[in-house]
């Protein structure tokens, strides 16, 4: 992607600023609070004079009452009050909200529009009392923005956001065109094939993790130097055979899909050494599967597999097998043949007897089986 050197000077600048103003409203100390009793006992007794949104941040977690947290929401409510009517708003974001990450120059002039800033404040999952003071932060927020722009403006900015993550960037020199060999064009929320990157004839990695696609374009068959395809977490529900073209290819990452099988024309990717088909819905796989003679790391867990095809031991380049969280009911009769495998993840998610595994292991005594 190549931007403008003059939008470059005015984001670089942008992000600094706003980069020093979050800072400077997070550790901001205040002292004209409504007087409350409980309140100044509080600090006392924890010895925080919780005047400041980093200080509530940094301390909100060592607080167990329920009474405490609740004087501790209505101090955020009261803070982001006096934030907003300093036109130095916030919007909190947090691991659970939906949000996580949300910040910098990207959104900084789509969210000015509605008078605020996103803040991280923890991209975490884990438990805590955190997530009350995003809470209570953002219902502050939320009532500000909701009167001054209307009660759709959430929709709008998400509209904006949308509109500019699908933007993809080809102002590519010639000179750049040769020398591009990976790029990235995950989170993006594509719903759609981005035609035209095709250009990038000397790609080597292309990843589109984590959008919406559910088929690819046959001008992916232009990647003719393609050793990296990465499609995780897409709405694939049908093997995209378009890849069958990618002769060079040797790994390629489709998991967490909507898969419910796999095409025959996988059987054409004889360079892949890396394969990954985790958390789909896939039944079986086909025969032809068995001439990636190649593959030497092959991820199935999480999917619906209860068999194998005929010649699984041909693999013979395999070395990683996981299987874990299939319906397997019984060992494949081709597993007892793989003496060439390092590592076989098979336990775990199945209904396999113990004592099949246990034959599995005296068959396969140098394969770690787990």
């Amino acid at each position: 992607m190549k931007l403008p050197k003059i939008t470059l000077i005015f984001l670089f600048f942008l992000n600094m600023v706003c980069a020093q103003n979050i800072e400077a409203i997070y550790k901001k100390e205040y002292t004209d609070f409504t007087p409350a009793r409980e309140m100044k006992l509080l600090e006392n007794r924890v010895g925080v004079s919780f005047n400041s949104l980093q200080k509530i941040i940094n301390h909100v977690d060592k607080l167990k009452e329920a009474a405490d947290i609740e004087l501790i929401q209505r101090r955020t409510f009261e803070l982001a009050e006096m934030h907003y009517e300093e036109k130095a708003g916030l919007y909190l974001t947090w691991g659970t909200n939906g949000n996580c990450g949300r910040e910098g120059a990207f959104f900084d002039d789509l969210t000015a529009k509605f008078d605020f800033t996103y803040l991280s404040v923890n991209c975490g999952c884990q438990p805590g009392r955190r997530p009350k003071i995003v809470e209570a932060y953002n219902s502050y927020a939320t009532q500000y923005i909701a009167k001054k722009y209307g009660g759709n403006w959430s929709k709008r900015l998400e509209a904006a956001i949308l509109k500019r993550k699908r933007i993809i960037f080809l102002d590519y020199t010639p000179e750049e065109i040769k020398k591009t060999t990976q790029v990235s064009y995950a989170l993006k929320e594509l719903i759609e094939y981005p035609k035209g990157i095709e250009k990038l004839e000397n790609l080597e990695i292309l990843s589109f993790n984590i959008n919406h696609l559910s088929s690819l374009d046959p001008s992916i068959c232009e990647f003719k130097k393609l050793k990296t395809l990465r499609l995780h977490s897409n709405k694939f529900k049908e093997f995209p055979v378009e890849i069958a073209c990618l002769t060079t290819l040797e790994a390629l990452s489709l998991d967490s899909n909507e898969l419910q099988e796999v095409s025959n024309e996988i059987g054409g990717l004889q360079q892949l050494t890396r394969l990954n088909l985790s958390n789909n819905q896939i039944t079986a796989l086909p025969d032809d599967f068995v001439r990636l003679t190649n593959l030497r790391f092959f991820d199935m867990r999480g999917n619906e597999l209860s068999s194998l095809p005929d010649n699984f031991e041909d693999l013979q380049s395999l070395r990683t097998l996981i299987l874990w969280d299939n319906d397997f009911e019984t060992i494949p009769k081709s597993l007892y043949k793989m003496q060439h495998l390092d590592e076989l993840l098979i336990e775990s998610g199945n209904d396999i007897p113990e004592e099949e595994l246990q034959k599995l292991k005296e068959a396969l005594p140098n394969v770690d089986i787990r």
